[in-house]
């Protein structure tokens, strides 16, 4: 196998073996589908694609890191599948940050993710969301 180099300028990321295994991409991952309309996270979701898939709208409610401690760096990935859009909530004491200020996905097929930041009970939303 060839030599690879991972370059990483931001001092502040946290790496696990997850991203620096080139097998180990996405697409490779299991799939946890959900067909109700809320769900909350667990720690088996991590390495894991989240399918959403309901007609009605689904809320998707982040623990506190004391409910399920989640390291700090963890990506969760999550599809909207369903006619129904996904709303992102965080538990209480817990902060969801966006680019636009937006909680919810854009529409089917929307893809996003989840990533817990090294204060644990805040995390960023990022991807298809409206």
């Amino acid at each position: 196998m060839p030599s690879q180099v991972f370059v990483d300028n931001d001092p502040g990321s946290v790496l696990t073996s997850a991203w620096l295994n080139p097998v180990n991409d996405w697409a490779n991952h299991a799939t946890n589908t959900q067909t109700g309309t809320t769900y909350t996270p667990m720690l088996a979701d991590f390495n894991h694609r989240t399918l959403l898939n309901n007609a009605s709208a689904i809320t998707v409610t982040i623990p506190a890191n004391a409910a399920v401690p989640f390291a700090p760096g963890t990506v969760l990935q999550m599809v909207q599948t369903g006619a129904g859009q996904v709303q992102f909530v965080g538990a209480t004491g817990v902060t969801i940050h966006n680019v636009n200020g937006q909680s919810h996905t854009k529409g089917q097929w929307a893809n996003v993710y989840l990533q817990q930041q090294a204060t644990v009970d805040t995390w960023i939303l990022y991807g298809d969301t409206a």
